[in-house]
């Protein structure tokens, strides 16, 4: 930095959503067992499913993802981060797999 110069700061900032702003609730390997998925990628495993089974696992999928949503709890510091940001006109973003719901759940939350 030159002498005079403020630092810079940047104009946004992504956060993943569990795990890093939330608490993680997500039991993967239940959620694979329910969904009768062994190994892979959740979403894309799903993606090559029969129709009907797919429609059951998904199912299966939202729900997991709505319960964690409506139970989460922010991780320590966020409050005190996120309010830093806003004073700071420094705009947060959550980068997800989950579903808008259950994303527009935990925002309405928190």
């Amino acid at each position: 930095m030159i002498e005079g110069e403020l630092p810079l700061r940047p104009c946004a900032v992504l956060f993943d959503m569990d795990g890093t702003i939330t608490q993680p609730r997500l039991d993967f390997a239940r959620i694979r067992l329910e969904m009768g998925i062994n190994e892979g990628p959740i979403l894309e495993t799903l993606a090559l499913m029969p129709a009907a089974r797919q429609a059951h696992a998904t199912a299966v999928l939202h729900r997991h993802e709505d319960g964690a949503a409506a139970s989460s709890t922010l991780n320590d510091g966020c409050t005190d981060l996120l309010g830093w940001l806003a004073t700071n006109s420094v705009r947060p973003a959550l980068v997800t797999r989950n579903r808008r719901a259950s994303v527009q759940t935990v925002l309405s939350l928190h």
